[in-house]
C-alpha cells in the first residue's frame, strides 16, 4: 500500500513507527530539515521530502498520483484539512484521514469531505491496516474502533466455497452471515442456502477473523476487483 503521512512531529514519528517494515511503500512530508534528517537516519526506506503539504507539488512528489492513503497529522487542523482536500480533489486519493486537535473541529472537518477524522495514533494505524488487510473485501461499517466489522464480499470465480451449502463452510468462530444478495435480491441465509459465483455476502466479524473469512469465501489467491 502507498501511503503519505503529511507531518514528521510525535504523531507523525510514531505513525511511521508503526507503519514501518509492514511492505508499505511510505512517504511522509515534513516543513522542518531536522525532523526529515531524523526520519531519513532512521527509516531508510521511507521517502522523506522536505516541504510542505498544502502545496500540490511536494504532494506530487510524494507519490499522491498513486496514493491509497494519505494522514495527515500536523499539529494545525486547517493544515491537515488542506492537505487532505488538495489530495481526494487534485489527485483523487481514495482515503483521507485527518488527525483533530481542536475537538470543536471534528464536525467540520467530517462534513468538508475527510473520510476519517481522529485524534488517535493506534487508531489512524488501524484505519490503513485495514485497507491493507480487507484487499477482495468490502468494509461496510465498523464498531468499536474498528474491531468489529460488517463486511460485503463478492463471490469470485474461483472461491472454494462455490456450489456449497453454508452449512458445509466453516466460516471462524463468532463470524455471522447476515444476508447473501442474489442477482440484486437479498436473501435470508439457512444452513441450506447455497454460495453461488458473484453472490454478495453481509457478514459480521471480529477483525481478526477477517483472513480467516477471505480464505474461506474468496481463496488465497482472491483478485481485488470488489475493493471499495
Amino acid at each position: 500500500m502507498k501511503i503519505i503521512i503529511v507531518g514528521g512531529g510525535k504523531v507523525g514519528y510514531y505513525l511511521l513507527k508503526t507503519l514501518y517494515g509492514k511492505k508499505h511503500k511510505i512517504s511522509v512530508i515534513e516543513m522542518d530539515p531536522v525532523k526529515c534528517a531524523m526520519i531519513a537516519e532512521e527509516m531508510d526506506n521511507v521517502n522523506v521530502i522536505n516541504g510542505d503539504g498544502t502545496e500540490i507539488n511536494d504532494l506530487k512528489e510524494a507519490g499522491a498520483d498513486d496514493a491509497d492513503v494519505i494522514a495527515a497529522v500536523t499539529g494545525k487542523d486547517e493544515v491537515n484539512f488542506i492537505a487532505c482536500q488538495i489530495a481526494k480533489q487534485n489527485f483523487k486519493v481514495s482515503k483521507t484521514i485527518a488527525r483533530v486537535n481542536n475537538p470543536k473541529n471534528e464536525n467540520v472537518l467530517k462534513v468538508l469531505g475527510v473520510d476519517n477524522v481522529v485524534c488517535s495514533t493506534a487508531f489512524i494505524a488501524n484505519i490503513i491496516e485495514q485497507e491493507v488487510l480487507l484487499g477482495s473485501i468490502r468494509s461496510l461499517l465498523t464498531f468499536y474502533h474498528g474491531d468489529l466489522n460488517i463486511l460485503e464480499i463478492k463471490v469470485p470465480h474461483d472461491s472454494p466455497s462455490i456450489g456449497k451449502k453454508i452449512m458445509e463452510i466453516k466460516l471462524p468462530r463468532d463470524s455471522i452471515i447476515i444476508t447473501i444478495i442474489k442477482n440484486d435480491r437479498p436473501v435470508v441465509p439457512r444452513g441450506d442456502t447455497q454460495i453461488d459465483e458473484d453472490d454478495l455476502v453481509i457478514i459480521m466479524s471480529n477483525k481478526d477473523k477477517i483472513n480467516e473469512i477471505k480464505s474461506v469465501l474468496v481463496g488465497e489467491g482472491g483478485s481485488d476487483e470488489t475493493k471499495g
